[in-house]
């Protein structure tokens, strides 16, 4: 699990089932922002958000930064919103 806390140690953490955690992590559940604001905090994390344009699906995705191309994506992830941030908290370290 994120910041090597397991599942069973979250669920304990915010008070709920491991269970309930499990689909959270796995997408099954949808994920509030107040949600993502528990779980942050009980993994001593903090919640990071940044609104930017949707991206119009005519238009070519370009490759270098000069594009942005960094923060462009070509699809939708398929991982779960709590996968998400995981990685998202790990490539700011």
């Amino acid at each position: 699990s994120a910041r090597g806390v397991s599942r069973a140690e979250l669920a304990e953490r915010l008070g709920t089932s491991r269970a309930y955690v499990t689909k959270l992590l796995e997408g099954q559940e949808n994920m509030t922002v107040k949600t993502l604001v528990r779980v942050a905090n009980a993994l001593e994390m903090k919640v990071a958000m940044k609104l930017v344009p949707r991206q119009r699906a005519s238009r070519p995705v370009t490759s270098g930064r000069s594009a942005g191309a960094s923060k462009v994506r070509a699809a939708p992830s398929r991982r779960s919103p709590a996968k998400r941030v995981a990685v998202a908290a790990r490539a700011r370290r």
